[in-house]
């Protein structure tokens, strides 16, 4: 398998909007499209895997990458915390399959000894593996499926093919208002008093 980490999460945003806002506060108008892509970036290397998740689960995936928590338990502190009382340990999390445009995980649990494989949503594994620090893979098959993200100068483009084919199959709505491919460190953050640095 190859080792990948969480390069980033690409979002919607409307263009030329200079009001736009990641995590808006209670008062700002949500103006972001409704998905997320997590890419994930092979480690000795520069390609790249994109996966399409919502906007609740891609965000929390960003604030892992910032360092950011609620105030409140989430559902990725809560079940770390679960797992951390239980004793289980996630030794390792992969994306494993892509079938009929659905990606497929493993985790890997270790509980008394013996390790059990666990399926998971993409999603999930990778949130759940950035909380514990256990390491992310995906298997050279799933990797070498995606023609687009070959390096980092085709990751715009390559979002744009991507979408506009999701688009051509209605697997998603047309968008109101012309909107680009952003980096949500690329964005103001808001969210106010709910947010707080999370426990290191």
């Amino acid at each position: 398998m190859i080792k990948v980490t969480v390069h980033d999460v690409m979002l919607r945003a409307p263009k030329n909007d200079p009001d736009v806002e990641w995590l808006p506060g209670r008062r700002k108008k949500y103006k972001l499209g409704f998905a997320r892509v997590i890419l994930l970036k092979e480690q000795s290397g520069d390609r790249f895997l994109p996966i399409w998740v919502s906007a609740g689960e891609g965000d929390a995936i960003a604030m892992l990458l910032e360092g950011l928590s609620t105030a409140r338990p989430g559902t990725f502190e809560l079940t770390a915390k679960l797992l951390e009382i239980a004793k289980l340990q996630i030794e390792k999390v992969a994306v494993t399959a892509l079938r009929e445009n659905i990606y497929y995980a493993t985790m890997w649990i270790k509980i008394r000894g013996k390790t059990h494989e666990i399926d998971a949503r993409p999603s999930d594994a990778v949130a759940l593996s950035l909380r514990v620090k256990a390491p992310i893979f995906v298997t050279p098959e799933v990797l070498e499926s995606n023609p687009y993200l070959v390096n980092s100068s085709a990751i715009i483009s390559g979002l744009d093919q991507i979408h506009e084919k999701v688009l051509a199959e209605n697997r998603t709505l047309p968008e109101e208002v012309e909107m680009e491919w952003r980096s949500f460190r690329s964005l103001p953050r808001g969210g106010g008093r709910w947010l707080k640095e999370a426990e290191k």
